[in-house]
């Protein structure tokens, strides 16, 4: 029924068991073999299992679109807030970013931080070492142990198929003191867990996304690695209100765009605020650090 890496080792350490697994949607967008299941108990989100599907080589092939100026432009607020949020973590440090793909928010980051190293196995390593100049690895594991000050996964996580390896080998990374911060899509969204769209699960389900995580999966994974208590998970909202109204009006996205308008006040603040209370966040940030 399910051979997800993930959710064997999370039934490893007896967080999910196939008792509570249901189906939740027949195939994700790009391959109709893969079904989606929903553990009742946690209430993540996992893939039957890997695509069998031969890797994705080119960059337009991956993000879906022509130029590499238009994959800037579609994350441009995106790299543009994470700037905001952390610059002032990678001021003067030597920092890491795992899973760089064009390198958006790094663009930014370059001109405060004392160095900053990639790492990208995928289709845009050569992007990021040729036009861009970084100095790019394809694995965390290359990295010097115990050289920088911070690390990043942005929308990195749930693709990796052994998250406490990972955890680990970013605790070998980090300096005493260190901090690593991971972005992830949340299993509770409210598009997902309350308004149950369909046009958002056929649009957000994909082979790449092995899980979507909750609290309750998370940290078993993170106590189980060198970080064990040393952590805490925060929840965050990408998409304002008129994203929502957007995919229940029209079932697409970026109503945040179309219906802009929609933002005025303190609206979204509010919303934010709603959905948090309720753990029905788009986006969970996990902050760990190293003693």
């Amino acid at each position: 029924m399910i051979n997800n890496p993930i959710y064997n080792i999370l039934e490893n350490l007896g967080v999910c068991s196939k008792e509570y697994l249901i189906p939740y949607y027949p195939h994700v967008r790009d391959d109709k073999s893969i079904t989606v299941f929903l553990c009742q108990k946690t209430k993540s989100i996992f893939l039957s299992g890997k695509s069998k599907k031969e890797k994705i080589s080119a960059i337009s092939e991956y993000w879906k679109l022509d130029s590499i100026e238009e994959i800037l432009g579609v994350n441009f607020n995106d790299d543009n807030r994470r700037y905001n949020q952390y610059k002032d973590l990678v001021y003067n440090k030597d920092y890491m970013d795992i899973g760089s793909g064009l390198g958006g928010s790094l663009d930014s980051f370059k001109k405060i931080a004392k160095k900053i190293i990639c790492i990208e196995p995928g289709p845009s390593k050569e992007y990021l070492e040729g036009a861009k100049g970084y100095s790019v690895l394809d694995d965390v594991k290359s990295a010097q142990d115990n050289s920088y000050d911070f690390v990043t996964l942005f929308h990195v996580f749930e693709h990796i198929e052994d998250p406490v390896e990972m955890l680990t080998d970013i605790h070998k990374k980090l300096r005493s003191g260190g901090r690593a911060v991971l972005e992830i899509p949340h299993a509770k969204d409210f598009l997902l867990s309350f308004l149950d769209c369909d046009e958002f699960k056929s649009f957000t389900f994909w082979s790449d996304h092995l899980v979507l995580y909750t609290r309750d999966t998370l940290r078993p994974l993170i106590e189980k690695s060198p970080f064990k208590s040393s952590y805490k998970i925060v929840s965050y909202q990408r998409y304002p209100l008129a994203n929502h109204l957007y995919w229940l009006a029209r079932g697409k996205p970026g109503g945040h765009k179309k219906w802009n308008y929609l933002s005025e006040g303190n609206i979204n603040e509010e919303y934010n605020k709603l959905l948090f209370s309720l753990d029905m966040s788009d986006t969970l940030i996990i902050h760990l650090y190293k003693e």
